[in-house]
Protein backbone atom coordinates (compact mmCIF):
# COMPACT_ATOMS: atom_id res chain seq x y z
CA UNK A 1 0.00 0.00 0.00
CA UNK A 2 2.86 2.54 0.85
CA UNK A 3 4.32 1.61 -2.38
CA UNK A 4 1.24 2.65 -4.15
CA UNK A 5 0.76 5.74 -2.15
CA UNK A 6 4.51 6.79 -3.17
CA UNK A 7 4.03 6.10 -7.08
CA UNK A 8 0.57 7.80 -6.83
CA UNK A 9 2.30 11.01 -5.38
CA UNK A 10 4.76 11.11 -7.39
CA UNK A 11 2.43 11.00 -10.81
CA UNK A 12 0.66 13.69 -8.91
CA UNK A 13 4.26 15.41 -8.93
CA UNK A 14 4.73 14.77 -12.32
CA UNK A 15 1.08 16.16 -13.39
CA UNK A 16 1.33 19.24 -11.38
CA UNK A 17 4.80 19.86 -12.75
CA UNK A 18 2.89 19.29 -16.44
CA UNK A 19 0.34 22.12 -15.69
CA UNK A 20 2.97 24.45 -14.36
CA UNK A 21 5.52 24.68 -16.62
CA UNK A 22 9.16 24.69 -15.73
CA UNK A 23 9.88 26.35 -12.20
CA UNK A 24 11.05 29.86 -13.03
CA UNK A 25 14.26 31.32 -11.34
CA UNK A 26 13.99 34.19 -9.23
CA UNK A 27 15.17 36.71 -11.24
CA UNK A 28 11.99 35.87 -13.80
CA UNK A 29 10.18 36.35 -10.42
CA UNK A 30 10.80 39.96 -10.22
CA UNK A 31 10.86 40.27 -13.98
CA UNK A 32 7.40 39.00 -13.56
CA UNK A 33 5.97 40.58 -11.02
CA UNK A 34 7.23 44.22 -11.51
CA UNK A 35 7.81 44.16 -15.31
CA UNK A 36 5.02 42.02 -16.49
CA UNK A 37 4.33 40.65 -19.91
CA UNK A 38 0.41 39.21 -20.03
CA UNK A 39 -2.17 41.85 -20.25
CA UNK A 40 -3.81 41.04 -17.04
CA UNK A 41 -0.84 42.56 -14.83
CA UNK A 42 -0.77 45.83 -17.22
CA UNK A 43 -4.29 45.96 -16.66
CA UNK A 44 -3.88 46.40 -13.54
CA UNK A 45 -1.56 49.43 -13.45
CA UNK A 46 -4.55 51.83 -15.16
CA UNK A 47 -6.43 54.86 -13.57
CA UNK A 48 -6.45 53.26 -9.64
CA UNK A 49 -2.88 52.49 -9.79
CA UNK A 50 -0.94 55.19 -11.41
CA UNK A 51 0.99 55.41 -8.40
CA UNK A 52 2.69 52.07 -8.89
CA UNK A 53 5.09 52.86 -12.05
CA UNK A 54 8.32 53.04 -10.39
CA UNK A 55 9.79 49.64 -9.50
CA UNK A 56 11.62 50.51 -6.14
CA UNK A 57 14.71 51.46 -5.59
CA UNK A 58 15.70 48.12 -3.64
CA UNK A 59 14.68 45.96 -6.54
CA UNK A 60 16.32 48.03 -9.38
CA UNK A 61 19.92 47.24 -6.78
CA UNK A 62 18.83 43.21 -7.12
CA UNK A 63 18.64 43.28 -10.52
CA UNK A 64 21.62 45.36 -11.33
CA UNK A 65 23.57 42.81 -9.13
CA UNK A 66 21.90 39.74 -11.01
CA UNK A 67 23.22 41.38 -13.75
CA UNK A 68 27.07 40.35 -13.05
CA UNK A 69 25.51 36.29 -13.41
CA UNK A 70 25.52 35.38 -16.66
CA UNK A 71 22.46 32.99 -16.62
CA UNK A 72 19.70 36.10 -15.18
CA UNK A 73 21.77 38.76 -17.29
CA UNK A 74 19.75 37.60 -20.81
CA UNK A 75 16.87 37.22 -18.76
CA UNK A 76 16.86 41.00 -17.80
CA UNK A 77 17.60 42.65 -21.45
CA UNK A 78 15.28 40.29 -22.91
CA UNK A 79 12.72 41.64 -20.74
CA UNK A 80 13.25 45.19 -21.16
CA UNK A 81 13.75 45.02 -25.09
CA UNK A 82 10.35 43.38 -25.15
CA UNK A 83 8.96 45.75 -23.62
CA UNK A 84 10.45 48.19 -25.33
CA UNK A 85 9.03 47.00 -28.71
CA UNK A 86 5.89 45.11 -28.03
CA UNK A 87 4.10 47.56 -25.40
CA UNK A 88 4.45 50.72 -26.65
CA UNK A 89 0.85 51.26 -26.53
CA UNK A 90 1.27 51.58 -22.76
CA UNK A 91 3.45 54.80 -21.44
CA UNK A 92 3.51 53.31 -17.64
CA UNK A 93 5.44 50.16 -18.48
CA UNK A 94 7.64 51.72 -21.14
CA UNK A 95 8.49 54.67 -18.10
CA UNK A 96 9.29 51.76 -16.30
CA UNK A 97 11.60 49.90 -18.73
CA UNK A 98 13.46 52.97 -19.37
CA UNK A 99 13.83 53.71 -16.09
CA UNK A 100 15.39 50.03 -15.41
CA UNK A 101 17.37 50.93 -18.67
CA UNK A 102 18.86 53.68 -17.04
CA UNK A 103 19.57 52.43 -13.72
CA UNK A 104 21.08 49.40 -15.37
CA UNK A 105 23.54 51.11 -17.25
CA UNK A 106 24.66 53.51 -14.74
CA UNK A 107 24.94 50.73 -12.18
CA UNK A 108 25.48 47.33 -14.01
CA UNK A 109 28.44 45.07 -13.77
CA UNK A 110 31.45 46.56 -15.51
CA UNK A 111 31.63 43.64 -17.77
CA UNK A 112 28.17 43.85 -20.13
CA UNK A 113 28.10 47.54 -19.49
CA UNK A 114 28.65 47.51 -22.93
CA UNK A 115 25.83 45.47 -24.14
CA UNK A 116 23.24 47.69 -22.66
CA UNK A 117 25.00 50.77 -23.88
CA UNK A 118 24.43 49.28 -27.70
CA UNK A 119 21.40 49.39 -28.93
CA UNK A 120 21.87 46.96 -31.80
CA UNK A 121 20.61 43.49 -32.58
CA UNK A 122 22.01 40.91 -34.49
CA UNK A 123 20.15 42.54 -38.11
CA UNK A 124 22.73 45.51 -37.13
CA UNK A 125 19.05 47.48 -36.96
CA UNK A 126 19.30 50.31 -34.21
CA UNK A 127 16.57 50.23 -31.80
CA UNK A 128 17.74 53.66 -30.13
CA UNK A 129 17.07 55.86 -33.50
CA UNK A 130 12.95 56.05 -32.51
CA UNK A 131 13.33 55.92 -28.81
CA UNK A 132 13.61 59.96 -28.46
CA UNK A 133 10.19 60.15 -30.17
CA UNK A 134 8.77 57.51 -28.18
CA UNK A 135 10.08 59.45 -25.07
CA UNK A 136 8.63 62.57 -26.20
CA UNK A 137 5.51 61.26 -26.28
CA UNK A 138 5.65 59.82 -22.98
Amino acid sequence: MDRLRAAFDEVVEIVKMAFNGEPKSPVEDLLDQYLPLDEENIVSFSAKNRQAVAIPTFIMNDLASRTNNVVDCPYIQMRIWEILIDHQHNPNMMKKALNLLQYLIINAGDYNKYEYEQYEFSQQLDIGAGMQHLIAVI
